[in-house]
C-alpha cells in the first residue's frame, strides 16, 4: 500500500504552481500527509562593476523578503483554510538541486511540482526544473501541467 507521510511542494508562486497546489491539498488530505512548501531563490552570479553589483544584491535582499512573506502566507493558507499540517522551507541556489537535496533531507515521500511548458528552444538550451527534478529526485515526483495544456479528446 502506498503511504504518503510527507509531500514536498516546490513553488515559484506562478499560476502553474497554483494549479499544482490543488493536487497537493487533495493528496495531503487523503493521506493525512504533512506538506513542506518550498521556494528556491536563484542567487545572481555577476561580473558587474561594484555599483551594479550593489544594486543587484539590494534587489536580491528585497526578493528574499517578498518570497519569504509569500511562502509564509502559503503555509498559513494550507494550515488555516485547508486544515493541513504544513511548514515552509526557503533555500537559495539552483532550484532543481535544492529541491532534490531538500527531498532527501526531509525524507519526502512525494514531490508535487508544476511544469511550465516552456518553448522548445528554451527547453533545449536550459531544460526545465521539473524535468531535472524527475531525473534526480530520491522519491516519486508528480508533475502537474496547467489545465490549459491538458490533453482534450476531439
Amino acid at each position: 500500500m502506498i503511504e504518503l507521510k510527507k509531500i514536498l511542494y516546490p513553488t515559484d508562486f506562478s499560476e502553474h504552481a497554483g494549479h499544482a497546489k490543488k493536487y497537493v491539498i487533495e493528496l495531503a488530505r487523503q493521506f493525512s500527509a504533512k506538506v513542506v512548501a518550498m521556494h528556491v531563490i536563484t542567487l545572481p552570479i555577476s561580473t558587474y562593476p561594484d555599483e551594479a553589483m550593489t544594486t543587484s544584491f539590494m534587489l536580491l535582499k528585497e526578493s528574499r523578503k517578498t518570497a519569504g512573506d509569500r511562502l509564509e502566507a502559503l503555509v498559513q493558507e494550507l494550515q488555516q483554510e485547508h486544515g493541513l499540517e504544513a511548514e515552509s522551507l526557503f533555500k537559495e541556489g539552483t532550484p532543481f538541486v535544492e529541491i532534490c537535496i531538500a527531498a532527501r533531507e526531509i525524507n519526502a515521500d512525494l514531490i508535487i511540482i508544476a511544469t511550465h511548458g516552456s518553448g522548445f528552444i528554451k527547453h533545449l538550451l536550459i531544460g526545465s526544473t521539473a524535468e531535472k527534478v524527475v531525473r534526480k529526485a530520491p522519491c516519486p515526483v508528480l508533475t502537474i501541467r496547467h489545465p490549459e495544456h491538458e490533453f482534450v479528446l476531439p
